[in-house]
């Protein structure tokens, strides 16, 4: 096994035990996010955002049709622990459209998570 997978159930399941206040805690963030799209008002506020210090991996298509990449780098600047990672010529589904690349992203993203918390 690679260390790059080994970090990912680790590093997962301590931010899950970590930041998890119910046991539905994701889908109602799902939801939550969901409707912000419908209802900006609903959305965490720059003031929420920023207090969130948990490391994250920002990952964005340049030529995202729904979300602009303006965005992704309002969103990283308010971040305090974010990395930006902006793929080009890919779309709002880089998941899907950009694997290999999003893969190697998240991995290498975690690995140094990883080597981090390790020392």
């Amino acid at each position: 096994m690679m260390r790059g997978q080994q970090a990912i159930p680790d590093i997962v399941c301590r931010w899950q035990q970590t930041h998890v206040q119910t046991e539905d805690h994701w889908l109602r963030l799902i939801e939550r996010m969901s409707h912000g799209m419908f209802n900006p008002t609903m959305l965490p506020s720059e003031a929420e955002i920023a207090t969130i210090e948990t490391p994250t991996l920002i990952v964005w298509g340049d030529r995202d049709q729904f979300l602009p990449v303006e965005q992704a780098v309002t969103l990283y600047r308010w971040l305090p622990n974010a990395q930006l990672a902006v793929i080009p010529d890919a779309d709002h589904f880089v998941t899907r459209t950009h694997q290999a690349e999003y893969g190697r992203l998240v991995t290498n993203f975690l690995d140094a998570l990883f080597q981090r918390e390790s020392k």
